[in-house]
């Protein structure tokens, strides 16, 4: 029904992306990306969970102005289904019925991200680009798929490989799944006060 309600057809390879559109997310690479699957012959339908632009930079809708334009020149208009805003409950269906969730961050993946933390929250494969700084929960082929940061061919070359490999994205989606018990607000909270009374036993 939620794969329907995306647009994709049977067979079709499903990729969803998540948040508010602005550059530092790399939409307009997913874009590039995608026409370069088109060219490939690859069926792929992309998802566009949210894709309204944010308020708190004016710079923000001349951006989403760029990505619509860009839409039509690739040719991608037939190929992409935009959701507009959403609840949270149709979130989580529209990104657990993708095959891949794609977040193509200009300055690469972090936690502060609240759309990397839904894709890994909902146990989703994700396709997303290699952090700036190293981040020890963050595996790249264990649970999430890394690639170069503001490269169009790299990403279309991780979807292919994720397209071609079912088995992949069910490990990445099984990695994803025992990563978000991490973020769970109460576990975070208990982590805490471990964290601060080993500070405080270390300084006394």
């Amino acid at each position: 029904e939620w794969r329907a309600r995306a647009g994709a057809a049977e067979g079709e390879f499903l990729i969803a992306h998540f948040g508010l559109i602005n550059r530092s997310k790399g939409l307009d690479v997913l874009l590039r990306a995608r026409a370069t699957l088109l060219q490939e012959s690859i069926p792929a339908c992309l998802l566009i969970v949210g894709g309204t632009a944010g308020d708190n930079d004016p710079t923000n809708l001349d951006y989403a102005k760029e990505i619509d334009l860009m839409i039509d020149s690739l040719e991608l208009r037939p190929f992409i289904h935009q959701t507009g805003y959403l609840d949270e409950n149709a979130v989580s269906a529209y990104l657990r019925t993708a095959d891949v969730v794609a977040l193509p961050y200009r300055d690469g993946a972090s936690y502060r991200r609240g759309s990397l933390m839904a894709a890994l929250r909902y146990a989703c494969a994700i396709i997303t680009t290699t952090p700036a700084v190293t981040i020890p929960t963050l595996v790249d082929g264990e649970n999430l798929l890394c690639v170069p940061p503001d490269n169009p061919a790299a990403l279309a070359a991780g979807l292919r490989r994720l397209h071609d490999d079912l088995d992949l994205r069910r490990k990445l989606s099984q990695g994803a799944a025992a990563l978000a018990p991490t973020f769970d607000w109460e576990q975070i909270a208990r982590a805490q006060v471990v964290f601060f009374d080993h500070v405080r036993e270390t300084c006394a």
